[in-house]
């Protein structure tokens, strides 16, 4: 729904995961004032990208990786 870069994608299934999985590995992100949506969860939305496996994956795979690493960085 929407254009880029506020475009929302929502799915109903992914690959490489089970809906349990993600669910219990969700995350509430705030997106305004008192608007919250439950998302994916850093390290199974890399399981999904490298399940899927396509050339922007790859690249998502990457920088993904990269913020990883950042956000555990002291």
């Amino acid at each position: 729904m929407g254009l880029p870069p506020r475009r929302i994608d929502v799915l109903t299934q992914v690959s490489g995961l089970e809906f349990q999985t993600a669910w219990n590995g969700r995350v509430d992100a705030q997106f305004a004032e008192g608007v919250t949506c439950s998302v994916i969860g850093l390290n199974d939305l890399l399981t999904n990208k490298r399940a899927a496996d396509r050339l922007q994956d790859r690249a998502d795979v990457e920088a993904l990786e990269r913020l990883q690493r950042l956000l555990k960085s002291p």
